[in-house]
């Protein structure tokens, strides 16, 4: 009896004993770190599938490539799911069991330690190689990429998860051409890229969900920004584009969060529809004045944008391109615009002033028929004396706003001011071409008199006043040479503008070395000046060294007729020797 009653209490002291593993288990800290993690990671993915769902209809969805990466990722994440679901399931029953022996837990725990050793030697440096032959190297969380041609998506699956998650910082060597298709998509640990100068283009999703990036510089050289290449990089707060860059495609920006503000330059000529959609930081943008179009969906959504200027050669703003920029205050729209898209600026909340320069533009309904301006308040002005602004375009542009005719100011009586026509550039003291680095300015005349001066354009964007000087009179505005240094190198459109009208001319920003040669001269910046004013002002095509007001007479006259001289003489010399 008292044997039976030793067993029965050798029974409970060893359940008691296995609940008691069982409840370490479920208390590690360890575990529910990761399904947090996990649970993160998933719930963000759930935001993001229905942000797309959501703007289907506004902002081209990603390509079936993407969705490549997508399923990739999600089969990854489900996979770990389901690892740690049986990894629960089996320690559960380890616990339960009342087979499993203090000594075989103890010996599993040393090979797991063991193995993690192991793990954390192989990752402190690693290396590969992808069939295309890039080859790669993670040491401390440093991936350095060399080789010839172009990296994609095969580099980060040859790299694998584990090694991914580790990169804090890539470096790409030169050698590398371009930044293929999803080549370093979703390494949400990276902070900080270096690109060489061989790069010539950066690929469709090549930084996409790299959410922790913080640092990237982008090399002259690249011409193109490919279609969701930096796609929710959140953590970035700003990007330098350079002056050889020509197209930023779809989606390029999108979801960056932290940028705060994007300067175009002007050799872009086409930004891609959603390029910068909810970059919900974004406060102060410059676009090129070689942009013809802004795109749908471009600046959409981007809540904290207070001021943007859009360049006078613009002739279409797509549908939804500002949509839901509430700190947006005022807008102008140049006369050039031609048509608008449906909710352009709908829900922008903060507009106050909305000024139409020309002719009232036509609405692109693009299966929609939400107006331009809905929900919008704002004083709208448009040119007196048009007839395209009827009651209803202004009712279908805008039904909510306040609708005013916009008369431009008159000069105070007694005064007079020369007419449109009138205006002109004087091309004997005005600068055609520049050489970055020449120091000297470059200067331009107007017949227009200064009291009448607003501001200068380059590019049709607004130049600061810090940039240049002006003189009293006729108008001689001087460009600074800190400012024209900055500038891409070929031809700028400089636009003056008076508060009677505006006159265009051209100028030449070249480097040294096509400055150089038998057509340079630094004392006029060093190149060939064949820039003409533009609009109602005119220019000279001459080269480089042409006389201004108050230079040097020719020379070639005066010793053409210094030998004439000479030779009249030498003959009255002979005649009188002969009468000798």
């Amino acid at each position: 009896m008292k044997r039976r009653w030793i067993a029965v209490m050798l029974a409970v002291n060893l359940v008691l004993s296995g609940s008691t593993l069982a409840f370490a288990a479920e208390t590690d800290g360890s575990l529910p770190e990761a399904l947090t993690v996990i649970s993160e990671a998933e719930t963000k993915d759930e935001l993001i599938a229905n942000e797309t769902e959501t703007d289907s209809a506004s902002v081209e969805t990603r390509t079936d490539g993407v969705d490549t990466l997508e399923d990739a990722k999600t089969v990854s994440e489900n996979y770990e799911t389901e690892n740690h679901e049986t990894e629960n399931e089996t320690g559960a029953e380890k616990a339960d069991s009342e087979t499993d022996s203090e000594a075989d837990e103890t010996a599993s725990s040393v090979e797991l330690a063991e193995g993690d050793d192991i793990m954390a030697q192989d990752s402190a440096r690693s290396t590969g190689t992808t069939t295309n032959g890039i080859t790669w190297e993670l040491t401390d969380g440093v991936l350095t990429v060399s080789g010839s041609g172009v990296p994609d998506q095969e580099l980060v699956e040859s790299i694998g998860d584990s090694l991914v998650a580790q990169i804090t910082s890539i470096k790409i060597e030169e050698g590398i051409t371009g930044i293929g298709y999803g080549a370093f998509w979703n390494c949400n640990n990276l902070a900080e890229v270096s690109i060489p100068g061989s790069v010539k283009e950066i690929g469709e999703y090549a930084f996409d969900r790299c959410v922790n990036l913080k640092k990237v510089l982008i090399p002259e050289g690249v011409t193109e920004i490919g279609f969701g290449a930096f796609w929710s990089c959140e953590s970035l707060p700003e990007i330098s584009l350079p002056n050889s860059l020509t197209r930023i495609e779809n989606s390029a920006f999108r979801g960056c969060t932290s940028l705060k503000k994007i300067a175009i330059p002007s050799s872009v000529i086409e930004i891609g529809d959603g390029a910068f959609y909810r970059c919900t930081a974004l406060t102060e943008v410059s676009i090129s004045g070689n942009i013809t179009k802004i795109s749908a969906a471009t600046f959409q959504r981007c809540a904290n944008l207070v001021n943007i200027t859009i360049p006078k050669g613009v002739t279409a703003i797509e549908y939804e391109a500002f949509q839901g920029c509430e700190s947006l205050l005022e807008i102008t729209i140049p006369n050039n615009v031609k048509t608008i898209g449906h909710e352009t600026f709908a829900d922008c909340s903060g507009l106050d002033s909305v000024t139409f320069e020309g002719d009232a533009p036509d609405i692109a309904k693009d299966q929609a028929s939400e107006e331009p301006f809905q929900n919008v308040t704002a004083t709208a002005k448009y040119p007196d004396g048009n007839s395209t602004w009827t009651p209803e375009v202004r009712q279908a542009i805008g039904s909510k706003m306040v609708w005013e005719v916009f008369t431009a100011p008159k000069e105070p009586a007694g005064t007079t001011s020369p007419d449109k026509e009138e205006l002109r550039i004087v091309p004997e003291v005005t600068d055609y071409t520049y050489v970055i680095g020449g120091g000297n300015g470059a200067t331009i005349k107007c017949t227009g008199d200064v009291k009448d001066f607003v501001c200068a354009y380059m590019d049709g964007v607004k130049v600061d006043e810090s940039n240049y000087t002006l003189r009293e009179g006729s108008t001689l505005l001087t460009f600074a040479s800190k400012y024209l240094d900055t500038l891409s190198v070929g031809k700028h459109n400089v636009t003056l503008e008076y508060t009677f009208a505006s006159v265009d001319t051209e100028l030449t920003i070249l480097d040294r070395s096509s400055a150089s040669g038998s057509e340079g001269n630094t004392a006029v910046n060093g190149a060939a000046g064949n820039g003409t004013g533009s609009g109602n002002g005119s220019g000279t095509s001459g080269r480089a060294g042409a006389p201004k007001t108050g230079d040097a007479a020719p020379v070639l006259p005066w010793m053409v007729i210094s030998v004439l001289a000479a030779g009249i003489c030498m003959t009255i010399v002979s005649k009188k020797r002969c009468f000798r």
